[in-house]
């Protein structure tokens, strides 16, 4: 067990980037979509589900005791049967998810600075950041959260308050107008969002105080459904439901819209420099995931091994996508349907095997 291990609040601190950092600048159009004005209604719904799934995975962290992730797979499955689990629905989707997470920022960062700039070079450069800031463990990652949270903080009430200047209540009503259907898409969407709490069962020897895990992720849950709903609020009391669903990143657009004492304008770099910070925080923690992964499934002792093979399988997997801005769309999508489904499934047939073999005492 490391010696310096992660306090609660550098974990709340990454997990709000993590549920957060990405899925906020495209959540308002997804709902609008499939909700219209009743998108806020599936926050709330989202809210009180995940709060459920938060007790799950807390209930099946205390049931791991001082045992890693992996190895407790191992344990509850079998050694041949644990590690082809951990390697098809754990190990593969955390490396996708660490490549589109670096993608989707380098996308980001070169549509709205650097438009000529080449794709891979960026990208490089982004995990060699990554790698540097992994290499000192997780609680280096933890460090550089509790770091740049201040700044993000500051910049982000800034920014939402002066888009705010600009909402009609007119935009915003009538509160309830979807279909029981599209209110249950939306639902799905964001559960997918704070079901990424799972991710805590990876790190989870690595925590100070593993008793107040499921306090932890609560509040990171119920602050991460106050952004949204600010997030949500604000958008859509600047467009309305129809603009909004014309953009394809409608919380950037609403950036770009801030004009300050009317001179100052174009405050989308800020707003990319607070994005960047908080996407390299939640990038570099899904890669310190990956990492880990790689070595409990191969029993090694150290992750620093397959660090630099990790991050060129992330690299090459992030090159995949052509048209990234379609593609990102269609991540969202795919991602807002099915990894609730995911989740919910992995961490809830691992608790069911945990609590029978624990009656029976075999484990």
């Amino acid at each position: 067990m490391p010696s310096v291990q992660l306090s609660h609040k550098q974990l709340m601190i990454i997990l709000i980037f993590v549920i957060y950092g990405t899925v906020f600048i495209t959540m308002p159009r997804e709902l609008s979509v499939s909700a219209q004005h009743s998108g806020w209604i599936g926050i709330v719904l989202a809210t009180f589900i995940s709060l459920l799934f938060c007790w799950m995975v807390a209930k099946l962290a205390s049931h791991m005791e001082d045992v890693d992730f992996i190895t407790y797979c191992n344990k509850l499955l079998g050694p041949w049967l644990g590690r082809m689990f951990s390697i098809v629905f754990l190990l593969l989707p955390s490396l996708l998810f660490t490549a589109f997470t670096g993608r989707i920022l380098i996308e980001m960062f070169v549509t709205l600075i650097m438009p000529e700039t080449p794709i891979g070079l960026l990208l490089a450069m982004e995990l060699l950041l990554r790698l540097q800031l992994v290499y000192g463990g997780l609680n280096a990652v933890g460090r550089w959260g509790q770091f740049v949270v201040p700044g993000v903080t500051i910049i982000l009430i800034g920014l939402y308050g002066l888009a705010a200047i600009n909402m009609s209540s007119d935009r915003i009503l009538p509160l309830s107008n979807g279909t029981i259907p599209g209110i249950l898409t939306a639902t799905l969407m964001m559960c997918s969002a704070f079901t990424q709490t799972m991710v805590v069962l990876f790190v989870k020897t690595e925590i100070s105080d593993t008793s107040k895990i499921r306090r932890t992720l609560m509040r990171t849950v119920t602050l991460a459904a106050v952004l949204y709903l600010a997030t949500y609020f604000i958008t859509i009391g600047n467009y309305g439901i129809a603009s909004t669903q014309r953009f394809a990143f409608p919380v950037i657009e609403m950036i770009k819209d801030i004009s300050f004492f009317e001179f100052i304008e174009h405050l989308e770099a800020i707003f990319l420099a607070v994005w960047v910070f908080m996407n390299l925080t939640k990038g570099s923690f899904s890669l310190y995931v990956s990492s880990i992964i790689v070595q409990q499934c191969c029993g090694l002792k150290n992750y620093r091994k397959v660090l630099i093979p990790v991050c060129v399988i992330t690299y090459f997997i992030s090159l995949l996508p052509q048209n990234m801005i379609q593609a990102i769309l269609e991540y969202e999508e795919i991602k807002g349907s099915l990894f609730v489904w995911y989740a919910f499934g992995v961490v809830g047939f691992l608790l069911l095997i945990s609590t029978v073999r624990r009656k029976m005492g075999r484990i």
